[in-house]
């Protein structure tokens, strides 16, 4: 097969606030370095502002550096409004609402996208194997690029 394509999946908070937090970052890197095709709700920035006074805290990084990190990662990340994916919330509820609300309009705009998986340290998205799609962690797809030349993660 030749027509292959960069996976599509969708970034979940705890990735973003993850690569903000240690200097080394493999969500970091998988983010800004690699040819990913990647999403979020545009409420995703938004709760990451939310969240900035802890993420500081906890953070092994300056201000001007968490911001550029956090600069550079939106600039990778397609951010959708909510108009764009309204009409998968109803589906996306019943797939993963009953696990967390808060999830549903990842799972949306997983569905408008029409995306391969969801990529998150958040084992509630397990519950979308039942659907056909995965929930992906920084260290699978760094695995599965290691294991399987044909996924184009890093560009190059």
């Amino acid at each position: 097969m030749s027509d292959e394509r960069p996976l599509k999946l969708v970034v979940d908070t705890s990735i973003i606030i993850a690569a903000l937090l240690k200097e080394k970052s493999l969500p970091y890197e998988l983010i800004t370095g690699s040819s990913l095709a990647l999403y979020a709700p545009r409420q995703a920035a938004e709760e990451i502002e939310k969240h900035m006074n802890d993420i500081l805290k906890k953070s092994e990084l300056t201000v001007s550096q968490i911001r550029d990190r956090l600069s550079k990662m939106l600039h990778k990340i397609v951010l959708l409004d909510e108009e764009e994916f309204m009409n998968k919330l109803q589906e996306a509820k019943h797939m993963i609402g009953h696990r967390d609300v808060k999830d549903v309009p990842f799972v949306a705009v997983l569905l408008s996208i029409e995306g391969d998986g969801v990529l998150s340290y958040n084992k509630d998205f397990d519950e979308l194997d039942a659907y056909g799609y995965r929930r992906y962690t920084p260290a699978d797809l760094a695995r599965l690029h290691k294991s399987n030349n044909t996924v184009s993660l890093v560009s190059g």
